[in-house]
């Protein structure tokens, strides 16, 4: 772990890395920065990068570079929600729905793209795949985990 915690992004996605780390049950001393690194980046996350992360990492991502870009703008409230800790952030002056009708539309648009894409390139190894149980795919799994370890030595 402590080889792979030492590759830079370039050589090993960051995305992959928080994955594994998480997997694996790191410790938080260190994810967090892991986490820091893709929340301050100018881009959000990318689709393939969501799903490698999962849903409850992605949506962490995802409030964080909100709050944080929001900045003292960001509103709280004692009474709201627990589940969004009463912060709110309203849409920019000069911003109305239709505005982010658009956005939607554009990005529901560039994601079934990418999905229509992956799909011909990914066919052969999901169907390669079905057959293995859950223990087989697990046991694969680590010893994945463990070449990539021994590779980055």
């Amino acid at each position: 772990m402590r080889q792979l915690h030492m590759k830079p992004s370039s050589e090993f996605p960051l995305t992959h890395k928080l994955a594994m780390y998480e997997k694996y049950h790191v410790s938080r001393k260190s994810i967090v920065p892991l986490y820091v690194e893709l929340c301050a980046r100018d881009r959000p996350l990318s689709l393939a990068e969501s799903r490698v992360l999962g849903v409850e990492s992605a949506w962490l991502v995802g409030v964080v570079r909100e709050r944080v870009r929001a900045g003292k703008s960001g509103v709280t409230d004692a009474e709201d929600d627990l589940h969004t800790g009463g912060w709110r952030s309203p849409l920019p002056k000069g911003v109305n729905e239709e505005d982010v009708y658009k956005v939607v539309e554009e990005e529901l648009t560039r994601m079934q793209e990418e999905q229509e894409g992956e799909v011909n390139t990914s066919l052969n190894l999901s169907t390669d795949l079905n057959w293995l149980d859950q223990e087989t795919r697990e046991r694969e799994s680590t010893y994945f985990f463990l070449a990539l370890c021994f590779l980055t030595e």
